[in-house]
């Protein structure tokens, strides 16, 4: 099954192409504000030097949240176009559970946290039993103030779209845990592919015309200066 893996939850675009979990191409682009212009075109792109066309696609595995509510609508809102009178299943994969599958080589707990505001954080905890990952708590917004009440066990800290997380580091955390580099870190559009054809094996695929963003928190939009 060719699949494409796309992310626009955060400031770096991720795409990648599979043949079932395994990988064909992939792209990241960072260029902030940007996804709108370039993501089309980037999708294109990577068809082109893939070999592939559009058409030979089977599925879209796409990156549904929490992020960038600005992100994750364009994101959505591509696929849409993309799909649109044509017959290509549609996962939804959380970016949390995302950001996680980069730890899959870690033994233990994998907390991921995607910047929410300068001290919030969106999270969850996972852990792989038999290469697959399970979700070992729901997902919840957090203070990262309170970060060190909540680590309770040898975990790998997954951070993303911060510039400073290491305030929030205490001493009970900087013992307890492990921080993933900020390489490590970027969401990759090869784990929403795979994610995503994990999925779609279950059949489990969305309803395109009514599928939303996870937001998980409260959208407001903001208002623009001289409106």
């Amino acid at each position: 099954m060719k699949i494409l893996g796309i992310d626009t939850s955060s400031e770096t675009l991720a795409l990648a192409l599979t043949e079932d979990d395994n990988l064909i191409s992939e792209a990241r682009f960072w260029v902030k504000r940007a996804h709108a212009e370039r993501l089309v075109a980037a999708v294109g792109n990577l068809l082109t030097q893939s070999r592939l066309s559009f058409d030979e696609l089977e599925g879209i595995a796409l990156s549904i949240g929490p992020g960038s509510f600005t992100g994750l609508r364009i994101g959505l809102a591509a696929v849409k176009g993309m799909v649109f009178e044509k017959k290509i299943a549609v996962a939804a994969v959380p970016t949390l559970e995302v950001l996680a599958y980069g730890g899959r080589f870690w033994q233990g707990a994998i907390r991921p946290l995607i910047r929410a505001q300068t001290d919030e954080a969106y999270t969850a905890v996972f852990n792989f039993e038999n290469d697959l990952l399970v979700a070992d708590s729901p997902a919840q917004l957090i203070s990262l103030a309170d970060l060190d009440s909540v680590v309770a066990e040898k975990t790998l800290l997954i951070a993303s779209g911060f510039k400073n997380f290491q305030e929030f580091v205490t001493p009970k955390l900087n013992e307890l845990t492990r921080i993933a580099s900020a390489q490590d870190s970027l969401i990759s559009g090869f784990s929403v592919a795979r994610l995503g054809w994990q999925r779609f094996k279950k059949n489990q695929v969305e309803a395109i015309e009514s599928l939303e963003p996870f937001y998980l928190k409260e959208f407001k939009a903001k208002r623009k200066i001289g409106f």
